[in-house]
């Protein structure tokens, strides 16, 4: 049996909400995702949905018990500023640039250039990149696709 990782989300990832949101803002958030994922709306699921429902509240409860006081907030975001040492899904040094990615990834769009999916992966790798969110190993093949595509297409990453 294999086991599955889960992408890690950071917390306001899990809540939805931006990283400048305020206190109540973060609140707001926290109140909706326990309406969303509240277990007596899932009684009648199946239990690998009831499961998934009760991984999704314990994460935003996490989230919300992290963010909402100031002290253990501005910790948290210390430490996903600094990336961990193992940080580095990419082969090409352009490839660890956020900025980059996300001028590619608009480069495709202006330029009809790939699909619509190789654009969101090009968005999807400049924020994971941004919020120094390791992507999955499913993630990854896309990404790449999504740059050779560009970079064949002739985007310039030392112009992005």
């Amino acid at each position: 049996m294999t086991t599955r990782r889960r992408a890690t989300l950071s917390h306001y990832q899990v809540l939805d909400v931006p990283a400048d949101a305020t206190t109540q803002e973060i609140a707001e958030a926290a109140q909706l995702q326990d309406v969303i994922w509240g277990a007596e709306r899932y009684q009648q699921a199946p239990q690998e949905v009831r499961g998934y429902v009760e991984r999704r509240r314990t994460d935003a409860s996490s989230a919300f018990e992290e963010l909402r006081d100031p002290q253990r907030r501005r910790a948290y975001d210390k430490r996903r500023a600094e990336p961990p040492e193992e940080f580095n899904p990419f082969p090409l040094p352009e490839q660890m640039d956020s900025a980059v990615w996300a001028k590619a990834a608009g480069w495709m769009k202006e330029n009809d250039v790939g699909t619509g999916f190789q654009r969101r992966m090009a968005y999807a790798t400049s924020r994971c990149l941004r919020e120094r969110v390791m992507p999955t190993d499913r993630q990854l093949p896309f990404m790449l696709d999504a740059w050779e595509t560009a970079v064949g297409e002739g985007f310039d990453p030392s112009n992005g």
